[in-house]
């Protein structure tokens, strides 16, 4: 199947130093250009941010200055957002309360090699964490099964 490449991600959480991630991402990209020739590559953990306002309900509104700042990270550093399948917001706080928050704070970003070569890949909510956070799971088993050569069953009557 060839080499790929995977990067688990922890965002800095304090908005101000969001910046950072920024940096981050951009270099992390660079790299991947310049070292690995280019590697199909995803991005996987708590980004801390979201692409749209959509992203998040209830609260306040999300700070324009940081969605517009992250998706200008995506855009420079080529990098695509996962759709996701299931309950669309992984982090909650206030549960029950007239003061809940609904947030997609976890996500997958890949390259455009990492569509070409996993055009099949899902990523799926979990949900029901003791968490605040819902666990995610990427799944590329498909494509896996569908590159195997099939075995057919065989059934002797005897």
């Amino acid at each position: 199947m060839g080499r790929w490449r995977c990067t688990g991600f922890y965002s800095e959480p304090n908005r101000t130093n969001r910046r950072r991630t920024g940096e981050l991402l951009r270099n992390l990209a660079r790299d991947n250009l310049t070292s690995d020739a280019n590697l199909p590559w995803y991005v996987m953990g708590d980004l801390n941010n979201i692409v749209a306002q959509s992203d998040k309900r209830g609260g306040a509104p999300y700070p324009t200055w940081l969605v517009e700042g992250f998706n200008e990270t995506l855009t420079a550093s080529g990098l695509n957002d996962m759709n996701i399948i299931g309950h669309q917001y992984i982090w909650e706080r206030s549960r029950g309360t007239e003061n809940w928050i609904e947030t997609r704070l976890d996500r997958v970003l890949m390259n455009e090699e990492w569509v070409e070569w996993f055009p099949l890949s899902k990523l799926y909510n979990l949900e029901g964490s003791q968490s605040d956070h819902s666990p995610i799971f990427l799944d590329t088993s498909k494509l896996i099964r569908e590159q195997r050569p099939s075995r057919k069953f065989k059934f002797k009557n005897a």
